[in-house]
């Protein structure tokens, strides 16, 4: 019979998740001895003189706002409170780039929908520096992106995506088969404007779910929206559980967090069969029994968990590759293949074609210019 230590470690290791990391989320995220014990088995596993990976360096200011709180005496403790004063000084030069843009976009009439960070560190954290963010996530309707980015344009904000200002053609299949462009400012501030939440989600279903049950928020006096609890626990996990070379932690502060605040408004059984119509299941459940065996919560789950589809299948196998192989081709033609799929699966499957052969004209004239 399997153990439970033993399936925690099967399940750690599909999230990419390392026992140095499991310590840290329990520092972070549980109370009392249980956390303190937690964060002397993290010291012991983590060179402090060494470099921090993105993953956990990210964790570190709501470790140190634990740990306070516990009143931890370790001779790091200096150390951590200066990675969270950095992050609160970040935290306040990005809001003043954020505010700028968010108002100038409401001025305009475009509804705004805060995803991810945006809606995490203002409604669920108690201070935006304990969710360090590299950019700023914004959903418009798709019909709105180009007025949207031409307003940031006149902000001072940048992007490279000439299929914006391309032909009609163009900018449809960039529209059909994307979810969201980078911009960037001068300022050092990023925003990635979505048109659809997230990569799983290119699909007008899933548009159309996410603005349906979206609920108000406020950022520093400036009114928008953001996800409903169930949509935004399933963003997170499924965003966050994809295959990425940074360290997979941040997503599960970000579900505890909450969970934590919602959890009587999470509809559990509507929200697994929405990931099962659009082929998350599995993720999700990893995820959920993730949180529920490292840090005891109290999550209600399905007794077995749910067959994988194909693209799940396929996903899990690419995720290992990527981890294995960073940066290299094979890694770089997984994660291509992943977004074709993904593109096949959805309604607008009918950009799988031009959006291959875009690509493949790209990619020809890269090979081009290298090859002289």
């Amino acid at each position: 019979m399997t153990t439970d230590a033993q399936y925690l470690s099967k399940s750690a290791a599909k999230a990419s998740l390392r026992p140095s990391d499991i310590a840290l989320l329990r520092a972070s995220l549980c109370d009392g001895d249980e956390a303190k014990d937690a964060f002397h088995i993290w010291r012991s596993l983590t060179d402090f003189e060494g470099d921090h990976d993105l993953g956990q360096y990210r964790m570190l200011p709501l470790l140190h706002e634990n740990m306070s709180k516990l009143q931890l005496d370790d001779p790091v403790m200096p150390r951590l409170r200066g990675v969270h004063r950095f992050s609160w000084c970040e935290a306040r030069r990005r809001e003043f780039l954020v505010i700028k843009a968010l108002s100038k976009l409401q001025e305009k009439g475009i509804e705004l929908m805060a995803l991810k960070g945006l809606a995490l560190s203002y409604d669920y954290y108690s201070d935006a520096a304990l969710r360090p963010m590299q950019d700023i996530d914004l959903l418009v309707r798709i019909d709105a992106v180009r007025e949207a980015v031409d307003c940031l344009l006149a902000l001072g904000w940048a992007h490279q995506t000439p299929a914006l200002h391309g032909s009609q053609a163009d900018l449809r299949i960039l529209l059909g088969s994307e979810k969201s462009i980078q911009l960037t400012h001068k300022g050092g501030g990023e925003i990635d404007l979505h048109w659809y939440p997230f990569h799983e989600g290119v699909s007008q279903r899933v548009n159309d779910r996410f603005w349906r049950n979206a609920e108000k928020m406020s950022v520093a006096g400036v009114e928008l929206m953001r996800p409903s609890p169930s949509d935004l626990l399933l963003h997170v996990i499924v965003h966050g559980l994809r295959a990425n070379l940074v360290a997979p932690l941040r997503w599960a502060a970000d579900a505890v967090m909450v969970i934590r605040r919602d959890q009587d408004a999470i509809n559990w059984v509507e929200l697994e069969a929405f990931a099962a119509r659009i082929q998350v299941s599995a993720r999700l459940h990893l995820g959920l029994s993730l949180l529920r065996e490292m840090l005891d919560m109290d999550i209600p789950l399905s007794a077995e968990p749910p067959t994988p589809s194909m693209v799940e299948r396929f996903e899990i196998y690419a995720a290992g590759q990527i981890s294995r192989y960073p940066g290299s081709y094979r890694a770089y033609w997984l994660e291509i293949s992943i977004t074709f799929v993904r593109l096949l699966l959805s309604e607008n499957r009918r950009w799988l074609v031009p959006k291959i052969s875009e690509w493949a004209i790209r990619r020809s004239k890269i090979l081009l210019r290298s090859s002289r």
